[in-house]
């Protein structure tokens, strides 16, 4: 769904159905599976080396603001 509503050759996008890694791409977090053992661990400690959704998520939120997004003109070429 995410894919169809950006759809950007730029953007990567988390593939493999049953793996539970987590791609961050232009700030945009996406993750075909979640584990959850490995969730509730990465929200009691979020940071650059965290690879977990929520913690990578959280990371993206607190930055307030994507600038690779603007300096490689994506911001152009999605309707708001």
């Amino acid at each position: 769904m995410v894919r169809a509503a950006l759809p950007l050759p730029e953007l990567k996008y988390a593939e493999e159905p049953t793996s539970d890694e987590v791609v961050c791409s232009y700030g945009v977090v996406t993750a075909r599976k979640v584990s959850l053992l490995r969730e509730a661990k990465g929200v009691l400690t979020f940071g650059k080396d965290e690879t977990g959704f929520l913690a990578t998520f959280a990371l993206e939120i607190s930055k307030h603001r994507n600038w690779a997004r603007e300096t490689d003109g994506l911001v152009t070429r999605v309707a708001f």
